[in-house]
């Protein structure tokens, strides 16, 4: 049946492929080393390996094989060269001299003051191996904060304890007080508190101190999340280790004074606003009590820091009552005596301060007074802490003492007697403060701004020029600004029925241009304006004649300085300008239209109007938008257009 050996060979491989796989294996020849020669393959059985190898296959050519790359190793080349990583001899060559934790932390800070923090890194993470360098990853932690590189600097946090380095005490504190610093980080509030609450846990090494607790309430505060802040409050021991101190209340006070300004609502009106003042007036007044408790049993220390904290919270309220409690506050933590008798006393009537109407002001009344709490006031009382003493470092003591006042304190005093309209007692403050003889407090750029605020309330324009000139001009510590000069020239427009008003705001000019490197635009823009006030032609020609040579350089700055609007800043300045010189074509309108000046001056006064109205002209058509110039000039071609055709007609 089957003549032909083709026939046969199909026949068999046919009933082998359904018995046996197609390339059988030596299990099913358990013992032997079966080779099954299948039509068709050109395959040759050798006896050994090195056959194989020697003798190159019929059908295919054989191919060089390369040798495998490490891909790790060429990764570490490339990022060699590019400076990403210093070479392992380097830092092994580094390493050698830094067996020392000190010296480590040393040099790696060194490092970073370089700005090189991947050469810090690598230098930490081979230290790591063989010393105990907490340190230098606080340094690492530390830098990356101050640039404000959040996320790097958790992420080494994770990194220090997978490598066995155990966090200390600073390293809670770099990272607390960094989240504080970026408030703005979307985790900032989570983490911070995922931080502290670690710390209570019975496995942490380190046990959260008032250091870790002040910094984790700033980021409470700064994220304004009150519950959370007073929650982490409410479980501070009342004396010993962990009891709050000075910064716990500072902090705290001002987290109740931003949250009420910071917190508005535009459905809410102005009885409820006053109304939520007040509560947290309310708020801090009891906690006062607390403090002065503290203090006088000498827990804790009081200074400056925390009595302004408690003294601004009482000025944003509308009652002269806390704005009167400012001085008994300063009376009673710094021994500094009230200049004018307290609000309310037969004595107060008769003193030299303006008694403010009730109407003026929104009074309310403490209705929630809970039984055994002191009056209104009572909290700012003077104390004797003259048998109190403060516990110190090595169980020590120290008598507790009144805190100094400062550079806060007097900007604190002038703020009150603004509020209650009292001129003379802000004066008779700033005298007694600043006095070489007494408390010798030297004012500062704030001091002096705040006390020209005094001046241009009561209307004091030569007081302002005496300030600028005698006191300002010759201190060390005070650099003159542009708003030096606006409050300046402000006091003086409130001080426009005075017929010297002029001649003091001529020296304040005459100030500005010899303090300044530019002259400032809004003040020059009120000294006009002071000037068409006075309905005095005469003055207004003087003011024209004073500001045409500014004007000159003004209009340099603006095409081809640095007033030219690139951004909101320089554009600000460059409309300012352009209202300045509007207002200088307008007074010339004016003394023409009114008659003012003498008929043989109008030539010059249209002279330098024209000047200036070109200006302004000329800089609206190059700084317009070029579709408006576009439409601007089609609606002049056409006039033309048009103008033309009616003449030929």
């Amino acid at each position: 049946m089957l003549d032909c050996k083709s026939c046969i060979h199909r026949c068999i491989r046919t009933i082998l492929a359904d018995v046996l796989p197609l390339r059988p294996t030596p299990q099913h020849f358990p013992g032997r080393n079966v080779s099954l020669p299948f039509p068709g393959s050109t395959r040759r059985a050798y006896g050994t390996a090195a056959a194989i190898a020697k003798v190159p296959s019929k059908n295919h050519a054989q191919v060089p094989q390369k040798r495998p790359v490490n891909l790790y190793g060429e990764q570490k080349r490339n990022a060699v060269a590019r400076g990403q990583q210093i070479p392992r001899t380097e830092l092994e060559h580094e390493l050698r001299y830094l067996k020392d934790p000190l010296k480590l932390a040393d040099h790696v800070r060194g490092i970073l003051r370089r700005d090189e923090d991947k050469k810090a890194l690598e230098i930490v993470r081979a230290a790591g191996r063989d010393v105990l360098c907490t340190v230098s990853w606080n340094h690492l932690m530390d830098y990356e904060m101050s640039k404000g590189r959040v996320n790097a600097a958790l992420k080494m946090y994770n990194e220090m304890k997978k490598r066995a380095q155990i966090p200390d005490a600073h390293t809670y504190t770099i990272l607390l007080r960094g989240l504080a610093w970026h408030t703005h980080y979307p985790q900032a509030l989570g983490k911070a508190l995922s931080l502290y609450h670690s710390m209570f846990t019975p496995n942490s090494p380190i046990k959260p101190s008032i250091i870790h607790t002040n910094a984790v309430l700033k980021v409470c505060t700064r994220a304004r999340d009150m519950d959370s802040m007073w929650g982490i409050a409410a479980k501070l021991p009342s004396r010993g280790m962990g009891a709050p101190d000075n910064l716990t209340f500072t902090t705290i006070l001002n987290a109740v004074r931003h949250n009420v300004l910071l917190s508005l609502n535009k459905s809410e009106t102005e009885e409820q606003m006053s109304r939520r003042r007040e509560k947290a007036i309310l708020e801090g007044r009891r906690m006062w009590d607390d403090i002065i408790g503290r203090w006088r049993s000498g827990d804790m220390w009081i200074d400056e820091e925390m009595v302004c904290a408690m003294g601004r919270l009482l000025l944003i309220g509308g009652r002269p009552r806390d704005w009167d409690d400012v001085l008994s506050l300063v009376e009673q933590t710094m021994t500094v005596p009230r200049l004018v008798p307290r609000l309310g006393t037969p004595a107060r009537e008769g003193a030299r301060v303006p008694q403010l109407a009730v109407g003026d002001n929104a009074v309310f009344e403490r209705e929630d007074k809970e039984d055994g709490e002191p009056e209104a006031g009572a909290e700012f009382n003077r104390v004797d802490i003259s048998n109190a003493v403060v516990h110190i470092k090595g169980g020590q003591t120290q008598p507790a003492g009144y805190a100094r006042p400062g550079n806060n304190i007097l900007s604190l005093v002038i703020e009150a007697c603004i509020k209650m309209r009292a001129k003379q007692t802000a004066q008779d403050y700033w005298g007694l403060l600043t006095d070489p003889t007494g408390y010798d407090i030297i004012p500062d750029d704030d001091n002096y701004h705040i006390y020209m605020r005094l001046l241009r309330l009561s209307r004091a324009s030569e007081g302002a020029v005496r300030l600028l000139k005698e006191e300002m001009a010759s201190s060390k510590n005070f650099t003159f600004l542009k708003k030096t000069f606006r409050i300046a020239i402000s006091t003086c427009v409130r001080d426009k029925n005075n017929p010297n008003v002029m001649y003091h705001a001529n020296q304040i000019l005459d100030l500005m241009q010899s303090k300044l490197d530019d002259p400032d635009i809004p003040t020059m823009t009120m000294y006009m304006s002071l000037a068409i006030s006075t309905d005095d032609g005469g003055n207004i020609v003087k003011a024209l004649k004073r500001l045409n040579p500014s004007t000159v350089n003004l209009k340099s700055l603006l095409f081809y300085g640095p007033l030219q609007p690139v951004d909101q800043d320089r554009r600000q300045d460059a409309e300012d300008t352009i209202g300045l010189v509007q207002m200088m074509v307008g007074s010339y309108d004016r003394l023409m239209n009114k008659g003012e000046v003498k008929r043989e001056d109008y030539g010059e006064h249209a002279k330098e109007r024209s000047k200036l109205a070109a200006f302004v002209t000329r800089y609206k058509i190059r700084n317009e938008p070029r579709t408006q110039r576009g439409m601007r000039k089609r609606i002049e071609w056409k006039r033309e257009e048009e103008s033309d055709a009616d003449a030929e007609d």
